[in-house]
């Protein structure tokens, strides 16, 4: 579901229907997803950044 959301696979007012949730959480999710990732993106750096 949070694969969906943050890929625009289906419109996001499709999702909640689909998943059996409320709009929120879709909109809820998709952001924390983005978040997780832009954080894993910057750990990623950092990490390559000190082993030089």
């Amino acid at each position: 579901m949070a694969l969906s959301a943050v890929r625009d696979d289906k419109m996001l007012a499709q999702l909640p229907n689909q998943h059996n949730v409320h709009p929120n959480q879709i909109g809820d999710l998709n952001d924390q997803s983005l978040t997780r990732a832009a954080n894993v993106r910057c750990a990623n750096d950092v990490l390559q950044f000190q082993s030089r």
